[in-house]
C-alpha cells in the first residue's frame, strides 16, 4: 500500500480542530517499478551527512499543520537566501508544525541535526524525530529536543546534537535508544499556542535541514 501522507494528515484535521492543512491541490504521481525482495539488501555506506530538505521549489516531502492561516511562499525580500517563507497565524490550542518525511531513514553515524533559518521574532521550536521499526506493537517512538531561533534579519545555523534528543513521555522504546536508521519523520513544531493556550503569529524562513557527522 502506498499512502499520501498529506491525505492522512488532512483526515486528522477533519477529525480534530487541533490540526489544519491548507486546501489540497491536484498532484500527479509517476511509478516505474515495485519489487518484492526475498533477501534484505545490504546497507549502503553512510554519507558524511544528508540533506533532509533544502526547501527548494517545488517543495517536496513536507506537510504543514497549523491554524486558520498558514501561507507558504517564496521570500518577499529581493535577494533573500531562504527557499521558503512561512507566514502563520495559529489560534490557541492548535499545533503549528512542519513535518518532513524521511523514507530512507537517517545515516547511522549522524552526530547532529543542523537547521539554517531565521524568523521575525524569537521563537522556540521542538524537533521531534519518530522512529518506526518492526518490533511488533512497539513500532513507533518519538524523541524530542528544542531550539530557539532569535528574531531578526540575520541567518542562524542551529546545531542540535543527537545526544540531546530524549524519549517523549508518551512513548516507550524497547531498546531504549534512538535508532537513526529507522527515523521516518522529522517534525519542527512551535507548540506555544498549544501549551500556553494563546494565539501566535509570525514569519519563519527556512533554507536547509540536514544531518552532520561532526559533533560540536
Amino acid at each position: 500500500m502506498l499512502v499520501d501522507l498529506a491525505v492522512f494528515f488532512r483526515t486528522m484535521a477533519e477529525a480534530n480542530d487541533m490540526f489544519y492543512l491548507p486546501v489540497q491541490v491536484e498532484q500527479t504521481l509517476w511509478l516505474d517499478e515495485l519489487k518484492l525482495l526475498s533477501e534484505t539488501p545490504e546497507d549502503e555506506p553512510a554519507d558524511d551527512g544528508m540533506v533532509i530538505n533544502d526547501y527548494s521549489s517545488p517543495l517536496r516531502g513536507v506537510a504543514f499543520l497549523g491554524g486558520d492561516s498558514i501561507e507558504v511562499t517564496a521570500p518577499e525580500a529581493e535577494g533573500d537566501q531562504a527557499h521558503v517563507q512561512i507566514k502563520y497565524s495559529v489560534p490557541a490550542g492548535t499545533l503549528m508544525a512542519i513535518i518532513h518525511q524521511v523514507p530512507g531513514g537517517l545515516p547511522a553515524d549522524t552526530k547532529a541535526l543542523t537547521l539554517r533559518a531565521r524568523c521575525d521574532e524569537d521563537a522556540t521550536f521542538f524537533i521531534n524525530m519518530e522512529e518506526q521499526t518492526d518490533r511488533g506493537d512497539e513500532n513507533k517512538a518519538g524523541y524530542n529536543a528544542s531550539i530557539t531561533i532569535s528574531g531578526g534579519p540575520d541567518w542562524q545555523t542551529l546545531t542540535v546534537p543527537i545526544a540531546e534528543f530524549t524519549l517523549g513521555e508518551e512513548h516507550e522504546d524497547l531498546n531504549g535508544k534512538l535508532d537513526l536508521e529507522h527515523v521516518q519523520m522529522v517534525m519542527l513544531a512551535n507548540i506555544r499556542s498549544l501549551v500556553e493556550n494563546v494565539d501566535i503569529e509570525g514569519v519563519l524562513y527556512l533554507d536547509e535541514l540536514a544531518t552532520t557527522t561532526e559533533a560540536d
